[in-house]
């Protein structure tokens, strides 16, 4: 087993010391060239723009690794560590600066890692039956506008095949189903703190005073509790059709407890 000790990750670091020698020849080249007082062109400027343009091969590469790693570890050399920080920065900055543009024009398929990572999501047909290939809910009673909401971003995160939030968002429905109906049928008061709430009332003890301490209903809600907590504590178990029979196994516990306990 690797050891922090020993994990490195001897491309990017390999990438960034290149960077970081050409970015130093290009500011010594321009310093030196300005304090002889040569003009920039001829040889001077041929030079230079070589420079530029191995200079700009590497750092698109470098930033474009970046922008695909979440976590960028195995860097035990501070000064690396410190110039893969300013890059990620540096990519945030454009990123919103782009978002903030009215007049922004641009089309994956134009730009290869754009394309890519679209690709990675599948197409805009398959996210858009997937998205509608989930069941919805269906209540007489009044259902919270946060349960619309984590519904809603629970189907958009199968649609786009990212599993574990659709388990974990489906744990947030479960929980928050129990405990507006715990709340509107009178099991336990309005919390006045959530953090005092949730002592006074863990998960479980909630689902148990509207549910029984026995029974189907009862076993149900632990089952499916039990199946989201376990991706979050991150069991590796939610891949293939876990996810979407998860989430329709969710809607149905979610339909059939507002059905039972809030009939008007």
């Amino acid at each position: 087993m690797q050891t922090e000790e020993s994990r490195t990750n001897p491309s990017l670091e390999s990438d960034i010391q290149q960077w970081t020698a050409l970015k130093s020849r290009i500011d010594e080249f321009v310093k030196e060239t300005k304090e002889s007082g040569k003009d920039f062109e001829g040889e001077v400027f041929d030079e230079l723009a070589v420079l530029i343009f191995q200079f700009n091969e590497v750092d698109s590469r470098v930033r474009s690794r970046i922008r695909a790693g979440g976590v960028i570890d195995g860097l035990p050399d501070e000064s690396t560590r410190r110039t893969v920080q300013a890059l990620v920065e540096k990519n945030v900055r454009e990123a919103v600066d782009a978002l903030e543009e009215e007049d922004r024009d641009f089309d994956p398929s134009d730009n290869y890692e754009a394309g890519d990572f679209a690709a990675s999501l599948g197409s805009p047909e398959e996210q858009y039956f997937s998205y509608h290939r989930t069941a919805s809910i269906v209540s007489l009673a009044e259902v919270p506008r946060r349960i619309h909401e984590l519904l809603k971003e629970a189907r958009i995160c199968y649609a786009i095949g990212q599993s574990n939030a659709v388990m974990a968002l489906g744990r947030m429905i479960l929980e928050y189903t129990i405990t507006d109906i715990g709340v509107r049928i009178g099991r336990f008061p309005e919390p006045d703190s959530l953090s005092d709430f949730y002592r006074a009332y863990p998960p479980h003890e909630r689902a148990d005073k509207i549910l029984g301490t026995g029974g189907p209903r009862r076993d149900r809600f632990r089952r499916l509790y039990d199946i989201g907590s376990k991706t979050i504590h991150s069991s590796r178990d939610s891949g293939g059709n876990v996810p979407l029979e998860f989430l329709e196994e969710v809607i149905a516990f979610v339909n059939n407890e507002y059905a039972i306990n809030l009939r008007a």
